[in-house]
C-alpha cells in the first residue's frame, strides 16, 4: 500500500469541540479537545448505517496527523439559528434533539437559540482554535500544528515531519450579522462593512468564505440543502434567489485589496441563480480572483440538460454543472470533492446495509462512487483543452454532521480511499479515453497524488502564500 499525503480543503475539527466548551462541569474535558480522537464503536457504526447520524470524530487533529494530512483548511461555522427551532416542538425539546444529532452539546444549542450576534460567536470559535494546544504526544511520537501565515514571499512550504498546517476559512457570510431579522436584529449596512474590516485585520484572517449556507442571509440566495427535513426545518426564505444590493457590496469589499488581503469567495451553497450572477459580475469586472468550491460534487449535466438524466450523480441544484467546472479551472481555482454520500450519488447507490457486504467490497464500491466524480471532471476538462487532473482536491466536510460513504468514515480512511482510487485510475488510463496526450500519459499514482495533496498545495502557494 502506498502512503499518500493529504490536504483537506474543508473540515470542521472545531465544530463539536468548541460546542463542548459550553458544557458545565468536567464532563466536557476530552470532548472539547481538538486532539481528542473518538473512534467509531460497533454501536456507533450501527447507528450511522441506520440513520446517517455520525457520533464519532472524523477530523480531530490526532487522526489528521496520524493519517498524514499536511494541510487542514479549518472551516469556522457559527451554526445558523434556523437549525434549532422547530415550529411544533418546545424550544428545550428542539435543543435536546439538535444536541443529540449534532453532538455539539445541549448548552451550546441553548446558547445558539438565545444569542443574536453571529460575528461574536465566530470570534469565540476562532479564539478556541487559536488557544488550542499546539503539540500532542501519540504513542510516544510528538505531533504539532501551526497556522500557515499568508503573504510570505517564498513559494516553498517547509516540510516538517508530523506537522499540520492550518488555514482558517469560514462557512456562511451570515457571520457578518445578517439573516437575523426574524430574531429581532435587522442587518445593518455599517455593521456588516465594519465586520469585514475586522475580519481582514485578524492575525489569523480567513483564506475564503462561502457567501451562502443553509438559511436566508440577506446577501444572496442559497441552494436547497436540507433534503428530507422539510417538515422539521424551513429554509425557504430567499432560497433560489440572486444577489441583494448588500450582497454585492460584501463581495466587493471582501475582494478589495485596498481593504486588506482578499478573502476569496467559495461558491458552495449559493443558489444556481446567484452563482450565474456571480460569474457574470466576475467577467464584467475582469475580476482576477479565482473561483473555488471547498466541498462540492457534480451534477454530471450542462446548464441546458434536464435533471434526471445522470444516473451516476445526485443532480440537485447544490451540486455543480460542467460550465462551472470549466470556469473554475480556467481561473486557477480548485474544487474540493466532498465525502458526504448524499451529494455524490443517487440514494439507491449510497444506501448502507447494516448486515451485508464485506469490508473489501464496500470500500471498493465507495471509492467507485468517488471515482465517478473524478472521471467526469477529467473528461469535461479534457474536452475543453484543459489539464484534466490539476483542479480537484479533497474537501471532506468531515465533522460537519455529514453522512459519509460506507467504510470511508473519517480522515483515518483517507489512505485506504486513495489506494482504492489508484485501481480505478490505472484501469481508466489504460483505456486511453482522454483526448489530450498530457492528460492520458500520467501514471495512476500521479493522478491520485494531485488529488490528495498537490493541487491544494499549488493553490495555497499561488493564492495564500503568494503576495497579491
Amino acid at each position: 500500500m502506498i502512503e499518500f499525503e493529504f490536504a483537506d480543503l474543508h473540515c470542521h475539527p472545531t465544530l463539536k469541540t468548541y460546542g463542548r466548551t459550553f458544557d458545565k462541569g468536567s464532563s466536557s474535558k476530552g470532548k472539547s479537545d481538538i486532539w481528542h480522537q473518538k473512534k467509531p464503536t460497533f454501536h456507533a457504526l450501527f447507528l450511522q448505517r441506520l440513520t446517517g447520524i455520525t457520533r464519532f470524530s472524523q477530523a480531530d487533529f490526532s487522526s489528521m496527523l496520524s493519517s498524514r494530512v499536511r494541510f487542514a483548511f479549518v472551516s469556522l461555522y457559527p451554526f445558523e439559528k434556523g437549525f434549532f427551532f422547530t415550529p411544533w416542538l418546545p424550544d428545550h425539546i428542539s435543543a435536546r434533539l439538535a444536541a443529540w444529532v449534532t453532538s455539539i452539546g445541549f448548552h451550546r444549542v441553548t446558547y445558539l437559540q438565545r444569542h443574536k450576534n453571529y460575528f461574536e460567536d465566530l470570534m469565540g470559535e476562532l479564539r478556541f482554535l487559536e488557544e488550542s494546544p499546539r503539540n500532542c504526544y501519540l504513542n510516544g511520537t510528538k505531533y504539532s500544528w501551526s497556522f500557515l501565515k499568508p503573504g510570505q514571499k517564498t513559494s516553498c512550504i517547509e516540510k516538517r515531519p508530523n506537522h499540520l498546517y492550518v488555514i482558517p476559512t469560514i462557512e456562511g457570510a451570515h457571520i457578518l450579522n445578517t439573516g437575523l431579522r426574524e430574531y429581532g436584529r435587522k442587518a445593518s449596512h455599517g455593521e456588516v462593512l465594519d465586520n469585514i474590516r475586522q475580519l481582514k485585520k485578524l492575525e489569523n484572517a480567513p483564506f475564503f468564505i462561502t457567501l451562502a449556507h443553509n438559511f436566508n442571509n440577506d446577501l444572496c440566495g442559497h441552494a436547497p440543502s436540507l433534503n428530507g427535513l422539510g417538515g422539521i426545518l424551513d429554509q425557504s426564505e430567499n432560497m433560489g434567489t440572486g444577489f441583494t444590493k448588500l450582497g454585492w457590496e460584501v463581495i466587493r469589499h471582501l475582494l478589495d485589496p485596498e481593504w486588506g488581503r482578499p478573502i476569496y469567495i467559495d461558491l458552495k451553497h449559493m443558489s444556481l441563480k446567484a452563482r450565474k450572477e456571480f460569474y457574470a459580475w466576475h467577467r464584467n469586472t475582469q475580476c482576477a480572483a479565482p473561483f473555488l468550491v471547498s466541498h462540492g460534487a457534480f451534477t454530471g449535466l450542462t446548464f441546458d440538460e434536464s435533471r434526471g438524466r445522470t444516473p451516476l450523480f445526485a443532480d440537485d441544484e447544490i451540486n455543480f454543472y460542467d460550465e462551472e467546472l470549466v470556469l473554475l479551472a480556467r481561473s486557477g481555482g480548485v474544487f474540493g470533492l466532498q465525502l458526504d454520500a448524499k451529494r455524490l450519488a443517487p440514494k439507491a447507490d449510497i444506501r448502507k446495509s447494516v448486515f451485508s457486504g464485506t469490508a473489501k467490497d464496500q470500500v471498493y464500491k465507495s471509492a467507485g462512487i468517488f471515482w465517478n466524480q473524478i472521471r467526469h471532471a477529467a473528461e469535461v476538462l479534457d474536452a475543453h483543452n484543459l489539464p484534466a487532473w490539476d483542479t480537484l482536491c479533497i474537501g471532506s466536510d468531515f465533522d460537519g454532521t455529514i453522512d459519509p460513504l460506507e467504510r470511508i468514515w473519517s480522515v483515518r480512511e483517507f489512505n485506504i480511499l486513495a489506494n482504492e482510487l489508484m485501481k480505478y485510475a490505472k484501469a481508466y488510463l489504460k483505456a486511453g479515453t482522454l483526448k489530450q496526450v498530457r492528460n492520458r500519459t500520467l501514471s495512476a499514482e500521479e493522478v491520485v497524488r494531485k488529488l490528495t495533496l498537490e493541487n491544494a498545495e499549488r493553490f495555497v502557494i499561488q493564492f495564500w502564500q503568494g503576495v497579491p
